[in-house]
């Protein structure tokens, strides 16, 4: 994912499909979803936006060894 900040990160996300990693990394990375934008919970800098998300494969991990659904954000 690149940000409009130009910032770079690598992660991955535990989903039943791709569709739904993405759905779920937009959320983790910009917060709950509301009426009036994004509130509470994003992970990004304030006024930080995502600007590119690529999903890329799957891999089959029948163990996810993370507390998080969303794992190594670097």
């Amino acid at each position: 994912m690149q940000t409009t900040e130009e910032r770079t990160y690598r992660f991955l996300v535990r989903a039943p499909s791709q569709e739904a990693a993405c759905a779920l990394a937009r959320s983790w990375w910009k917060g709950t979803p509301s009426l009036t934008g994004y509130v509470g919970g994003g992970h990004l800098q304030d006024g930080e936006l995502i600007d590119v998300l690529t999903c890329e494969g799957a891999r089959d991990m029948p163990v996810w060894p993370y507390t998080d659904t969303i794992a190594d954000p670097v």
